[in-house]
């Protein structure tokens, strides 16, 4: 019997699958507990539409990471800190502080996609590789010492 999957079933397909099964499994388990309903052409049908719209959701998305790359790759953030006579800051700058600083000139990172290559615990500046779904790039980032700003 072929039936179209409600929800994932381990052992069996992904939600929205189209799968064929037999018919006492069907009507026995999967029905009743409405993980499954019959693959008609309509339910077919509505997959398929569901599908398509996740697809272009998709690409939508994905078209606003590329641009959002893109303009990213243009930005140069400076960040005030704190640091002792020869440069050293009195802590690090991490990813959540340049998330921070993007998100006060309007860019919404996610602080898990910001990974310095190595620990920025010094004055001057810095080249921050961001990475997203679809790409990444790296943004210029200057630390300087917050009481000469």
């Amino acid at each position: 019997m072929r039936v179209a999957l409600l929800r994932d079933v381990s052992g069996i397909g992904r939600r929205s699958q189209i799968v064929d099964v037999p018919d006492g499994y069907a009507r026995n388990f999967l029905f009743p507990k409405k993980l499954a309903e019959l693959a008609t052409s309509d339910v077919v049908a509505r997959i398929e539409r569901a599908a398509a719209r996740a697809r272009a959701q998709g690409e939508k998305a994905a078209d606003a990471e590329r641009q959002l790359l893109e303009r990213l790759s243009r930005v140069r953030l400076t960040i005030t800190a704190r640091a002792n006579r020869s440069g050293t800051l009195f802590g690090r700058i991490k990813g959540t502080d340049i998330a921070l600083a993007l998100q006060k000139q309007g860019f919404v990172v996610h602080a898990e996609s910001i990974r310095p290559q190595k620990p920025i615990d010094q004055l001057g500046d810095f080249q921050v590789p961001v990475t997203l779904s679809t790409g990444s790039t790296e943004i210029s980032v200057m630390i300087v010492d917050a009481q000469k700003a």
